[in-house]
């Protein structure tokens, strides 16, 4: 069965609270897909981290974020981009010349 969809196995075990897995098949689960479990984990948590430090540093250099820049930083999802974008945000003298790096 994960052989044949990996794709819907891994979305039913990560809803599994509400469904029983025999300790097999947690056991096979995690053999196979908790290195791959375990890198999306560390992605989003440095997505998270590096969007606080973009809005921290535009909050400290130009006051208030608007929402608009607060969105478009809310919906990046490539930490490398992100990561990219804090070092960028310390060379804007202006907030439009930081949307313009948006």
């Amino acid at each position: 069965m994960i052989e044949a969809n990996p794709k819907a196995v891994k979305e039913l075990y990560m809803k599994r609270k509400d469904i029983f897995l025999t300790e097999e098949l947690d056991a096979l689960f995690r053999e196979r897909h908790s290195a791959t479990l375990i890198a999306e984990g560390e992605a989003k948590g440095e997505v998270k981290v590096a969007r606080e430090i973009i809005l921290e540093s535009i909050r400290e250099k130009f006051g208030k974020v608007p929402k608009n820049i607060e969105r478009a930083i809310n919906q990046m999802n490539d930490p490398i981009a992100l990561k990219s974008l804090a070092v960028r945000t310390a060379s804007c003298k202006t907030l439009g010349e930081f949307a313009a790096e948006l």
